[in-house]
């Protein structure tokens, strides 16, 4: 209905094809949500997968027993560049009990393997659903995961430790909600604090995890210099494609649409330099050989191009963070108030 009155029509034409793709044998992927959010929370899954499987089912005389794969998202930022997604599927459930049900109520068969989805799904994702308080939770969880992926001995470079780490923390904190009200209403204070320092600040949470010392910053330092006279040659050919696909995106109303549209743009005019150059380097250089040197360094300085400013961003954090030691010490303090609090940790 959000999408308009006169569109309702289309979605007979989507079931239709939902059918002949599993009549077919064929997997596809759908968001049972049917909505979209860029916060780490499960939205209420809606009837439109019970309806498509029911439908199914009722035209092949219930002989399909079409079988359900959950998949849970989780990612580290929704709108960085190269950060890192895990995509975590879930053990594959039958639905034939729910389609035979429907046959005598399909209204409370619908109900059942909605909510049934819903539960798998919950298993897959870290679902912050606190109606008031996300941000100071997310905060938190953000904090404190490195401490808890070491306590619970989850590998340290997996993503799925950090998804892991951060759900029993929402968990902790749900319990402590329940069972100690005014505690929890002072972590929500202090994650707050917390996060309008870390946002004033223009401060990243690894910069907190990394407890920078004199001879990092001084090797970044050395290193930035290093590769200026590259970076700048770098802007020069890359800057304008980045540039545009930017000033592009940042036209669209709906951040959760922004890596929609930056992506495949940032990907043709990756591209379209790409070809133009080579053919530029291939008409204008003496050695043919150039021209194929292009295609090899091409992607290579794309990388570098981000690289270094991003070892830029983190270089500054750092010496911020070690250069004011009030601002360190707030956020160590408020730090450890969360460990003592939620872990039971006191240095």
């Amino acid at each position: 209905m959000r999408d308009g009155k006169e569109n309702l029509s289309e979605n007979e034409a989507v079931f239709q094809k939902t059918k002949d793709v599993i009549v077919a044998k064929k997997p596809f992927t759908i968001f049972p949500e049917a909505a979209h959010n860029f916060q780490k929370t499960l939205l209420s899954v809606k009837k439109g997968v019970p309806r498509i499987v029911f439908i199914t089912e009722a035209e092949n005389n219930y002989s399909l027993n079409i079988k359900i794969v959950p998949i849970g998202i989780y990612y580290t930022e929704y709108t960085g560049y190269r950060k890192k997604i895990l995509v975590n599927f879930g053990k594959p459930f039958e639905t034939k009990q729910y389609s035979e049900q429907s046959k005598e109520n399909e209204p409370k068969a619908m109900l059942a393997m909605r909510d049934t989805l819903g539960t798998e799904l919950d298993k897959l994702v870290l679902n912050i659903k606190h109606p008031t308080h996300y941000n100071e939770i997310d905060t938190i969880c953000e904090v404190l995961h490195p401490e808890v992926s070491v306590q619970n001995k989850f590998p340290a470079s997996a993503l799925t430790s950090e998804m892991d780490s951060k759900r029993i923390i929402n968990s902790s904190l749900q319990e402590i909600e329940t069972t100690k009200p005014e505690v929890f209403a002072q972590l929500m204070q202090k994650a707050n604090t917390f996060k309008q320092i870390i946002t004033e600040n223009n401060l990243s949470y690894n910069i907190l995890i990394a407890a920078p010392g004199i001879e990092k910053i001084a090797g970044r330092l050395i290193s930035l210099l290093a590769l200026l006279p590259l970076q700048l040659i770098a802007m020069l050919v890359y800057g304008p494609p980045v540039f545009i696909s930017k000033f592009i995106t940042a036209k669209v109303k709906d951040v959760s649409f922004y890596n929609t549209i930056l992506f495949p743009l940032g990907l043709f005019f990756f591209y379209i330099y790409l070809i133009v150059g080579f053919i530029l380097v291939w008409a204008l250089a003496d050695l043919a050989f150039y021209k194929w040197l292009w295609l090899i360094l091409f992607p290579i300085g794309y990388q570098l191009y981000f690289g270094w400013f991003a070892l830029l961003h983190e270089t500054l954090q750092m010496i911020k963070l070690s250069f004011n030691r009030t601002l360190k010490l707030k956020l160590e303090i408020l730090h450890q108030f969360f460990s003592t609090e939620i872990l039971g940790q006191k240095n």
